[in-house]
């Protein structure tokens, strides 16, 4: 009895493993949006050290949505805000010495080679 259980165990378990083997043959096309961040203070002070500001994003996403597109993550692109060039007295006390360049969105959709453009050549 013993013996019968755990055979019955080890053909569900296999059954199991070898269910989320199947072939996967869906794919996606992707598609990276980049926002670059607006400085307002550098074109009053010509200073380049102050934070970014990003403007709200809603409607593109929207926009992207109505296209079929799915957000599929998001990364920033970091920049050097405050650099010394090589002097110890230019950056001094403490201040973050990075800021956010650039807001980058990941979209993808279901990938249909009948609907991709395709690039004519002349």
């Amino acid at each position: 009895m013993i013996m019968r259980s755990k055979f019955v165990a080890l053909a569900l378990g296999m059954a199991f493993i070898l269910s989320g083997c199947q072939n996967n043959t869906h794919k996606y096309e992707y598609k990276i949006v980049r926002i670059p961040g607006k400085n307002i203070c550098e074109v009053i002070t010509g200073i380049d050290a102050f934070p970014s500001d990003f403007d709200d994003q809603t409607a593109m996403l929207n926009k992207m949505a109505t296209q079929g597109w799915e957000l599929d993550n998001v990364y920033t692109e970091i920049e050097t805000a405050y650099p010394n060039f090589g002097d110890k007295h230019y950056h001094t006390g403490i201040k973050t010495n990075t800021k956010t360049r650039a807001l980058n969105f990941i979209f993808k959709r279901d990938y249909n080679p009948q609907k991709t453009v395709k690039t004519v050549k002349k």
